[in-house]
């Protein structure tokens, strides 16, 4: 039984979603205003996990210190932000984060993004970031909204056939992130339909002020905290759709986003047919090497029902989850994902929301030698080596310290499913 003061796996907040947003957006820059000590909890937690683009001087803070908690720190944020634009080539835009203790100071941080406005010409959005709210998911999609606010979507779609894809969790520039957003978009493509922006993609800001030439947004349920009020704000129909995460799931998906944009059944079908007897024999040979097999996954929740369905796809049975995320719908939320793409959590699968190191560590070794996981899927978080040492582990989703993608490893779509195949089999044959 964990108790109230262990840290759980997913011991994110918002202060690191809206940096990964800002990381996400190579012009822009993140400016926390916060005391000493903050900055360390958001671009340390990627710097070891994408080797493609350092984090490093994305942030600027303003180490706020006990004088000017007293005297008040408006011009020590004013002073840097002017600053840091002066100095650096393009900025397109300027997220203003914050600490708990700098919120309980009764900082006016909207007054304070005004003034620098005036001094500054991109734009410059306040984003409060106090730690006792929130995880990363929450500050990463306020981000991605206060992002398409800046867009004019009055304007009348240019492509009638062309899509946004709002809430895509893009954190790395590796190749893995990079050839998952390709096979969506070639995906997409194979149904006539064009991706115009993809919230967020490693796109800079000028990119991103091209969603309102769509005639439509595609919305992942890494959005769903924003995605009530995205018709009104955009003026277009908006899909809600799952992950197109294992086989079943992005066939779904292509019905899902052809259904809503008027694409002919059969057109879909044809592209599903095509491309799932393209990977059969594939599939076949991973069913075959994976049969019997059991494994844990670790994910936030949309993640997690992806991973769960794809399992299933080759034969592998989830016995146990643990959905790092506390704003993405949990337990709910991970079976209603799973029935949507016909797929059932297997009998005995214990979901454990939130979990810490302890929750993992108990449940597995409870687990008896018959229903014990050979394999972990989760990112690099500490879990207890008596346990987990034996497993043989998938590492996926972030951090990603240790595994790397210097070359197309896709986990969406028909070749993420054959890719995330190919791993699961060498993991589970112990050869790396």
């Amino acid at each position: 039984m964990r108790s109230r003061f262990e840290i759980p796996l997913d011991n994110q907040r918002a202060l690191f979603g809206v940096f990964l947003a800002a990381h996400a957006i190579p012009d822009a820059v993140d400016l926390m205003h916060t005391g000493v000590g903050c900055k360390p909890k958001a671009q340390r937690q990627i710097s070891s996990h994408d080797r493609m683009r350092e984090a490093q001087n994305k942030m600027v803070w303003s180490d706020v210190d006990e004088s000017l908690l007293i005297t008040g720190s408006a011009d020590r944020l004013y002073d840097m932000t002017v600053e840091t634009y002066g100095r650096r080539e393009a900025v397109g835009v300027v997220f203003i984060t914050t600490s708990t203790a700098m919120e309980m100071t009764g900082f006016d941080g909207e007054a304070a993004a005004a003034r620098i406005r005036e001094r500054i010409p991109c734009p410059v959005i306040y984003l409060p970031t106090p730690g006792h709210e929130g995880d990363l998911h929450h500050g990463y999609q306020r981000a991605v909204l206060a992002v398409m606010e800046l867009c004019d979507w009055s304007v009348a779609p240019a492509d009638p056939s062309s899509v946004d894809i709002v809430g895509y969790l893009f954190d790395r520039y590796e190749h893995d992130h990079a050839m998952s957003l390709h096979e969506v978009r070639r995906l997409l493509a194979g149904i006539g339909l064009g991706v115009t922006t993809t919230y967020l993609s490693g796109t800079p800001v000028a990119g991103l002020m091209q969603g309102p030439r769509a005639a439509a947004c595609v919305v992942l349920p890494w959005a769903a905290g924003i995605a009530e009020g995205l018709p009104g704000l955009t003026g277009r129909p908006c899909v809600h759709v799952d992950l197109p995460l294992g086989l079943r799931a992005t066939r779904r998906f292509l019905e899902v986003v052809g259904a809503s944009r008027n694409v002919p059944p059969l057109r879909v079908a044809s592209l599903v047919e095509t491309e799932t007897a393209r990977i059969a024999p594939l599939v076949r040979i991973a069913r075959e090497r994976l049969a019997g097999s059991r494994a844990a996954v670790l994910a936030d929740t949309p993640t997690a029902a992806g991973l769960v369905g794809l399992l299933d796809d080759l034969g592998v049975s989830a016995v146990l989850v643990g959905l790092l995320d506390r704003t993405l719908g949990g337990g709910q939320a991970l079976v209603a994902a799973l029935s949507r793409a016909g797929v059932t959590l297997p009998a005995g699968c214990r979901v454990i929301e939130n979990p810490c190191a302890r929750d993992i560590d108990e449940a597995l070794a409870a687990s008896p030698p018959t229903d014990a996981p050979h394999l972990l899927l989760a990112p690099d978080l500490w879990l207890p080596e008596e346990v987990t040492g034996r497993l043989s582990r998938v590492e996926i989703g972030i951090p990603s310290n240790r595994k790397h993608a210097i070359y197309a490893q896709p986990s969406l779509g028909y070749r993420g499913a054959v890719c995330l195949a190919q791993r699961l089999m060498d993991a589970r044959a112990g050869v790396f």
